[in-house]
């Protein structure tokens, strides 16, 4: 993975991380692994009283190319959601213990241009659903 790619996805999970916590979400974990998975993010919605396993997937428009989708969340495919849930059954338990249901979400975010502050974010509630 070369150092651009992985640049954007940080970006783009800070972006979605800052998005989240604008509505009201508490942020638990980022960048953990639970149950062998890989999680971009967990975090707490507290309108729907949810733990929330979130994927974040992000493109940048200045350097996209023909080979990546220009739909950041057409790039989760079924194995990922598959692993994402298994994470999600592993909280199940802390989950049960604060009253909160589970779920996957899937966030995309489109990067601007820099310094022009149009980032747009698409949020996929119950990916997995």
């Amino acid at each position: 993975m070369d150092p651009s790619h992985i640049d954007v996805g940080r970006h783009g999970e800070d972006v979605a991380v800052r998005w989240l916590e604008s509505r009201g979400w508490t942020i638990h974990a980022r960048g953990a692994r639970i149950a062998g998975v890989e999680v971009d993010v967990v975090a707490e919605d507290p309108d729907a009283r949810a733990l929330v396993v979130v994927e974040v997937k992000a493109r940048d428009a200045a350097h996209g190319t023909a080979r990546t989708s220009a739909r950041p969340e057409e790039n989760v495919n079924r194995a990922k959601l598959a692993r994402l849930a298994r994470a999600a059954h592993a909280l199940e338990p802390h989950a049960r213990q604060r009253a909160l249901s589970i779920r996957v979400d899937v966030i995309a975010v489109r990067l601007g241009r820099a310094g022009t502050h149009s980032d747009r974010i698409d949020h996929f509630p119950d990916a997995t659903g």
